[in-house]
């Protein structure tokens, strides 16, 4: 895997920008030896606050906080550090968007009159 990302990084950058626990989390000696060998050069940098700030309440209103580890949440906090550093925050979406589905229909359960949606109950002839 580490190795498609090092082709991928080769043809578009000569920097990666990356937060220091990324690469002391690599525990495979083949892997952590391949990071001498690669075409661009790694650089460490931490986010700031605001962005961890960010990052974090945007994953606690998403509900993917509790899947995320303190590594990942600087991580991304440093990519949306270093988006808006560059590119600006006007094309991103600032607050999750939640899509609800509302079913359009719903059919009777039974004979209990419960009716649930996306359950289809064929009519018995």
């Amino acid at each position: 895997m580490l190795l498609l990302v090092h082709s991928l990084f080769t043809n578009l950058t000569d920097v990666v920008y990356t937060v220091e626990d990324v690469v002391k989390e690599i525990r495979d000696i083949k892997t952590r030896e391949s990071l001498n060998v690669v075409l661009y050069t790694l650089k460490f940098k931490e986010p700031s606050t605001e962005a961890i700030r960010f990052v974090t309440n945007y994953a606690k209103k998403t509900g993917e906080y509790a899947f995320l580890s303190a590594v990942d949440l600087r991580l991304l906090a440093l990519t949306y550090q270093l988006y808006q550093e560059t590119v600006g925050t006007e094309k991103l979406n600032l607050e999750p968007k939640i899509n609800a589905t509302i079913p359009s229909s719903t059919v009777s359960f039974g004979n209990a009159g419960v009716k649930l949606a996306g359950f289809v109950f064929p009519k018995h002839e």
